[in-house]
């Protein structure tokens, strides 16, 4: 039964990948949680200062320690906290009832990048259900980077978009096709097109050009 829920569950997630690379997590998550049974779950990231993780999400009471906020550092591993152990081993670890809780690592060409725990399950976590939580946060974890890849070029592709606005000089962009794509003010009051209006059309129909020698049309 494990198996097959754990492939239900990788199956949703690959079949519908939020572009948002943190709903992307929430629902790993909460996918963890459903395959273990657990009524608390999260996962922990890399900080911005180096052996420092923040807590990336978090469902209920799972991480240690709780002085820290969502978006905050961690304190550096210590002997203490179960992630903490998982990060110094690179293998799952766990914690019996009454305060039961699994932590296991994601690994992306060999180095953790990501701790993905469990908690509050009644009657504690098996070796077997530590393996189904590895199967599934590594089997899933290429598709986090390509999430986050995506929305990075997003980021760029709109800063790019604002600058070439933005510029004094007339501006014309067009795909592969010879087809506009973007143009900026400038570019509209040297051809007349409305910006909105060009997108689509030929850049020949949109910025005619002619040959200074033969005064026929040019084609670039």
């Amino acid at each position: 039964r494990g198996h097959l829920r754990r492939t239900e569950i990788l199956l949703a997630l690959l079949h519908d990948t939020p572009e948002d690379p943190a709903l992307f997590l929430k629902r790993l998550v909460d996918g963890a949680m459903s395959l273990t049974g657990s009524s608390a779950g999260g996962i922990l990231l890399p900080g911005v200062s180096e052996g420092a993780w923040k807590c990336g999400v978090c469902r209920g009471t799972w991480s240690e320690p709780r002085n820290t906020g969502e978006n905050s550092d961690l304190v550096r591993p210590v002997s203490d906290p179960l992630w903490a152990e998982t990060l110094r081993t690179g293998l799952p670890a766990m914690r019996g009832a009454p305060d039961a809780m699994m932590c296991v690592p994601v690994y992306d060409i060999g180095r953790i990048v990501a701790i993905l725990g469990v908690a509050g399950r009644a009657d504690g976590y098996s070796d077997e259900q530590a393996l189904q939580l590895k199967i599934l946060s590594n089997s899933t974890w290429p598709a986090v980077g390509r999430s986050r890849a995506e929305a990075d070029l997003r980021v760029e592709r709109d800063l790019l978009r604002a600058t070439l606005l933005s510029i004094g000089d007339a501006v014309i962009a067009t795909d592969g096709g010879g087809k506009v794509t973007l143009m900026n003010d400038a570019a509209r009051q040297l051809t007349g097109w409305d910006p909105e209006q060009a997108v689509g059309q030929p850049l020949a129909v949109v910025l005619p050009l002619i040959d200074e020698h033969t005064r026929e049309p040019y084609v670039p």
